[in-house]
């Protein structure tokens, strides 16, 4: 959404519970670092595609960093053991 003063907004609903407003704050910026700005006539298909790919710039921001860092640890050890 943008604001009257032009500046970007996100607006979640209140009753959300706290894991689905963090899912949309996620998807929401995914839309906002990929697609801003955005145009103002698009197809349903471009549409989609870019619900999809903001879905997977949240699903990517919200891996637990531990999660990462233990996969690099395994990947940092077989290259050393090769």
């Amino acid at each position: 959404v943008l604001l009257d003063n032009g500046q970007p907004a996100i607006l979640i609903k209140p009753n959300l519970k706290n894991k689905d407003k963090i899912w949309v704050v996620a998807h929401e910026f995914g839309h906002h670092f990929l697609h801003y700005p955005v145009p103002h006539k698009f197809s349903k298909g471009l549409k989609k595609r870019m619900d999809r790919e903001a879905n997977f710039f949240a699903a990517i921001a919200l891996i637990p960093t531990f999660l990462i860092q233990e996969k690099l640890l395994i990947l940092d050890t077989i290259d050393q053991a090769l």
